[in-house]
Formats: C-alpha cells, structure tokens, sequence
C-alpha cells in the first residue's frame, strides 16, 4: 500500500469511527484489536495492514469488507478484493514471498490469457 493509500484508509476508519461517535478505545474494543493498532491505522502509519484486522474492523464498523478491502487499495479494477487480499485472509501462514509469488502467477496467466 502507498503512503497516500495508507493516509486515505487512516481517515476514512477515523470518519466512520467518528460517525458513530465512539472513541479509539471502543472500536479496538468492538472489533476485538488492541488500540495501538487503530492508532496506527488512522494515523495513516499502516502501510500493510493485516486482512484480519481490516475485517474486524469492518465488522465493528459494519460496513462490508470489500468496501474496507478497496479503501486500502485491496481490489482489482472491477472492485473486488484482488487475489493477495484472499490469500493473506484464507493462507495467512504463508510467507510474503510466497503470497507476492501467487499473486503474479496469477496476473501473467490472466494477461497471457487476454482476448482468448
């Protein structure tokens, strides 16, 4: 995620969280994180937030997870959560490295297969 990026999710947790006039303490609260990591978050010094904490957070804040996911820069050009997004929530064990590695296998394929 891009430093505008992580600056655009910071504000737009800190807007939602302020719509329902909670402070930081009761969204960490309700969405089961420690606070420091909201602060963090909306401080915009997120660069790679974890999926799971992005989903607790949208839980806590009800809105829908892809709406959180494409905030954060999380989705593909036709607005779902892109490929990396799944893999760290469902293969969360798996390294980086490998995530990225997936992540690409995944592009080339689709790119090889445009137009077929």
């Amino acid at each position: 995620m891009t430093e505008e990026q992580a600056r655009g999710l910071g504000e737009y947790v800190k807007r939602l969280r302020k719509s329902k006039e909670w402070g930081v303490r009761e969204l960490a609260r309700r969405a089961g994180i420690d606070p420091a990591v909201v602060l963090r978050l909306e401080s915009g010094h997120a660069r790679q937030p974890e999926i799971g904490t992005l989903s607790s957070l949208a839980s806590a804040l009800e809105i829908p997870l892809v709406d959180m996911l494409a905030e954060a820069g999380q989705t593909t050009a036709c607005g779902v959560p892109c490929i990396r997004a799944h893999l760290r929530k469902c293969y969360g064990h798996l390294p980086e490295s490998v995530i990225r590695e997936v992540e690409e296998r995944v592009h080339r394929a689709a790119s090889e297969n445009d137009g077929a």
